[in-house]
């Protein structure tokens, strides 16, 4: 093996098992992807585990790209009270999960639209707040 070929066995690691666990911030490798959703030409990435979500997220909301419009998801802190009392209890659980999925990013969609300096130009944007209001107390999730 010559000197410019690169062997698995001089790698310490391969990172962390879970990227939420690793330093991807340290590697970021700006990609196409992280162009097409700088321009907007896409909105929300999707992926298996492993393809870099994380790190997409992880670099416009923590990196040199941070954006105000930017926010990471998940269900950890999510209202299962809420859930609980809007679920469709004739669906499956798997139909349930996706539900709180698309809940959970319509009512982040709304908070970060409220959060927006415009927002009280929208004529929804009252409606909005008085939603958040109702069901978490604020008009404005953190």
């Amino acid at each position: 093996m010559s000197d410019s070929q690169i062997s698995l066995r001089n790698f310490d690691t391969f990172g962390d098992v879970a990227a939420e666990d690793d330093a991807v911030l340290d590697y970021f490798l700006s990609t196409k992807a992280v162009g097409s959703i700088e321009d907007s030409s896409v909105f929300m990435a999707l992926g298996r585990k492993g393809t870099g979500k994380t790190a997409l997220v992880r670099y416009f909301t923590e990196g040199e790209a941070k954006h105000q419009s930017s926010k990471p998801l998940n269900l950890r802190g999510y209202p299962w009270k809420v859930h609980a009392v809007r679920m469709d209890h004739g669906a499956s659980e798997i139909e349930a999960y996706v539900s709180s999925w698309r809940y959970l990013i319509a009512v982040e969609l709304a908070s970060l639209v409220l959060a927006h300096p415009d927002s009280y130009r929208s004529l929804h944007s009252k409606t909005l707040a008085q939603f958040l209001k109702d069901n978490y107390g604020a008009s404005h999730q953190t």
